[in-house]
């Protein structure tokens, strides 16, 4: 499940700075509605890896 950083506005006025989970940006953004904030800024958080597991495994090649 991808993880979205956002920048939102509180009922205060207050900036406020989070992360959430969601399937989608509408997720992130039903959830961050949820919470009483505004949304002013939602982008997905990208990994500091970029590797992808599969169950494939990768044979060694053959000495000479």
């Amino acid at each position: 499940m991808p993880r979205y950083e956002y920048t939102a506005i509180d009922i205060n006025g207050t900036s406020v700075e989070g992360e959430t989970k969601a399937d989608t940006i509408g997720g992130a953004r039903a959830h961050i509605l949820e919470k009483n904030l505004f949304p002013v800024k939602i982008t997905e958080k990208q990994s500091r890896f970029n590797i992808e597991l599969t169950a494939t495994k990768v044979k060694k090649k053959a000495k000479k």
